[in-house]
C-alpha cells in the first residue's frame, strides 16, 4: 500500500470491532482485537480480569499500541511509528545497517522491514513475553521469502544494553512503555550512557515519548544532552506523541534515501522535519 492506493481504510478506534484474545500482564490486559480490515493491540491497566475471565473496564478510553492491515501486513498504519522510521533517511550507515528496536508491540516495524527494508539486521528487545507471544500469534506473518534478519530477545532493555557489543548498532528506535507509563530509567543517566556505547559513531536514537508532558521532556533533555550533540524533537499535529531524535553527528536528509522512504510511509517527511525544533549543543 502506498500513499495513493485506494484501498486505504479509515483507522479504527481502540474500542472498535471484537476481542479476539485478552491476557493479564502483571496489572495490565493485553487485548487483541479486530474489525473487518484491521487488527490491533490494546494495553489497559485499568480493565480487570475476574475468575470469569471477564472484563470489568473503566471509564480511560483505550489506546492503540499497534494496528494491522489485514490486506497488507507491512503497511505502516500509526503516524508515530511513520515519524519514527523517518530517522532511516538520516542513517549514512550501510545498507545492512544494523537496527535495534526496544519495545516490540504487535511487530509493526519488523513486519515494515521485512517487506521493504529485508537487508536490514533487525534486533528487538522486549521485557514481556506474552507480547512475543501474541505477535507470533496473531501478527507475525511467515514469509519463507523474507530475507529479513530478525532477532527477538526477551529481556529488559536496560540490561540488554549493558552488556551488548560496543557500537553494535546504526540505529536505536525506543517505544518503550509500562502499566504506569515511560520506564524510570528512560529520565535516567545510566541509560543514556548506555545507548551512546551500543551506538555507532554516526548513529541515531529515536524515541517516542508518548505525550508533550513539558515535565517529562525536560527531564529527559538533560541525560540526553550528556551524551548527544544534535537532537531535533518533533511532535505530530493531531497526536500526543513527541518524537525525538539524537545523534552526534549533523541530523540533515539523505535525499535519496528520503525519496525511497518516502515511496512506503504516508508521512511527508521533507514537511515533519521542517518543522521540528533542532538543538545543537
Amino acid at each position: 500500500m502506498t500513499k495513493s492506493d485506494p484501498k486505504k481504510v479509515a483507522l479504527p478506534q481502540a474500542s472498535d470491532g471484537i476481542v479476539l484474545a485478552d491476557y493479564q500482564s502483571d496489572d495490565c490486559i493485553l487485548s487483541v482485537r479486530e474489525s473487518h480490515d484491521w487488527r490491533w493491540l490494546v494495553f489497559d491497566n485499568k480493565l480487570v480480569l475476574d475468575n470469569n475471565k471477564s472484563l470489568n473496564s473503566s471509564e480511560t478510553p483505550l489506546a492503540i499500541q499497534s494496528l494491522m492491515l489485514k490486506s497488507d501486513s507491512s503497511y505502516l498504519a500509526l503516524p508515530y511509528m511513520q515519524a519514527m522510521l523517518a530517522s532511516l533517511c538520516f542513517n549514512r550507515a550501510a545498507d545492512s545497517a544494523s537496527v535495534l528496536q526496544l519495545g516490540l508491540g504487535a511487530g509493526a516495524i519488523n513486519r515494515f522491514f521485512e517487506h521493504y527494508l529485508p537487508q536490514l539486521q533487525l534486533t528487538t528487545v522486549e521485557l514481556k513475553p506474552v507480547v512475543v507471544d501474541i505477535y507470533k500469534t496473531f501478527f507475525w506473518c511467515e514469509n519463507k521469502a523474507a530475507k529479513t534478519q530478525e532477532q527477538i530477545v526477551v529481556e529488559n532493555a536496560l540490561d540488554y544494553l549493558t552488556v551488548t557489543k560496543e557500537s553494535s548498532s546504526d540505529l536505536i528506535l525506543c517505544d518503550l512503555y509500562t502499566e504506569q507509563g515511560l520506564p524510570d530509567f528512560l529520565l535516567e543517566q545510566q541509560f543514556y550512557q548506555s545507548v551512546y556505547r551500543v551506538l555507532s559513531a554516526d548513529g541515531v536514537l529515536v524515541i517516542n515519548t508518548g505525550h508533550r508532558s513539558v515535565e517529562l521532556l525536560q527531564r529527559m533533555f538533560n541525560p540526553l544532552r550528556e551524551f548527544f550533540t544534535y537532537l531535533i524533537f518533533s511532535e505530530l499535529l493531531g497526536y500526543e506523541n513527541i518524537i525525538i531524535y539524537a545523534s552526534n553527528t549533523e541530523l540533515t536528509i539523505d535525499q535519496d534515501k528520503c525519496d525511497q522512504l518516502q515511496k512506503s510511509i504516508d508521512l511527508n517527511i521533507y514537511q515533519h522535519f521542517s518543522s521540528a525544533k533542532t538543538l545543537a549543543i
